[in-house]
């Protein structure tokens, strides 16, 4: 009888101990490596981040997880644990990307016109197995805004140096010619 009671009582256990049990989502960006610019752009580079967001409705993804630094625009990857339920709960999954150089490490710290983002996907939250069986598959790459000038600034600049050539250039001809 008191081997039965202690049976209940450990199945009881750990049954509320797996109700409590967070879910993973394997997350990973190698089936559309991160990019810049546009979506044929160079592959993103150790400055580019990485952000989970996750969540059960698509305007409210919020982020989990570190940031993960993208090589060649990818990283490896990585089990977060996420609060939303327990594992085989479906929620939906998406990748942030900035540039880290220019908006430094914190999610939060990004404007919006500054990340890029991959499509929202639909993912059941894995246990932590020692082999994942699932990882994201997005199909569209995060592609983070070039931080490069507009062709318009850089010819600007030509023409302010020119100017700047010429006028001297006039300066230094008038002067020699007291």
């Amino acid at each position: 009888m008191r081997t039965q009671i202690s049976r209940c009582l450990w199945v009881l256990a750990v049954s509320a101990l797996n109700l409590l049990a967070d879910g993973f989502v394997y997350f990973g960006s190698q089936t559309a490596p991160t990019r810049l610019g546009t979506p044929e752009g160079p592959r993103a580079g150790t400055n580019i981040l990485s952000q989970l967001l996750v969540g059960t409705e698509a305007g409210k993804l919020i982020p989990f997880g570190n940031p993960q630094v993208n090589f060649s625009g990818v990283f490896v990857v990585t089990p977060i644990s996420v609060s939303l339920g327990n594992p085989g709960t479906l929620v939906l999954v998406q990748l942030a990307a900035w540039d880290k150089s220019e908006w430094g490490v914190s999610y939060t710290g990004v404007p919006e016109a500054a990340k890029g983002f991959t499509d929202v996907i639909s993912y059941h939250l894995d246990s932590k197995p020692a082999n994942p069986p699932y990882i994201t598959f997005f199909t569209q790459p995060a592609v983070v805004p070039s931080s490069v000038p507009e062709p318009g600034e850089i010819a600007l600049f030509f023409v302010w140096v020119v100017g700047i050539c010429v006028f001297t250039k006039r300066q230094s001809t008038r002067g020699m010619s007291r």
